[in-house]
């Protein structure tokens, strides 16, 4: 038989595994969707129009991480500056 994973485990409150898992997951969300969002918008460069009129901590929060974790040319603008 094979060996099942048991996710009732996974959960557990007196260990705090999952917190860890579930920081580590989400840290690779906001990684993989500022990657998607600045792909995007230099495949289609007429949508970085609709990036820049969002607020300007949603501009930063979307486009850093791709910033440090691809280097400057892949940024989709220099919003960060903004903050002095």
């Amino acid at each position: 038989m094979f060996p099942f994973f048991q996710f009732g485990d996974m959960f557990n409150d007196k260990t705090l595994g999952s917190l860890g898992m579930t920081k580590l997951g989400l840290m690779y969300f906001y990684y993989f969707i500022s990657f998607f969002s600045a792909d995007f918008i230099h495949v289609f460069p007429y949508t970085k129009n609709t990036f820049e009129e969002l607020p300007l901590l949603h501009q930063i929060s979307i486009s850093f991480p791709n910033k440090m974790a691809r280097g400057d040319e892949y940024s989709i603008n220099d919003s960060w500056k903004a903050l002095g």
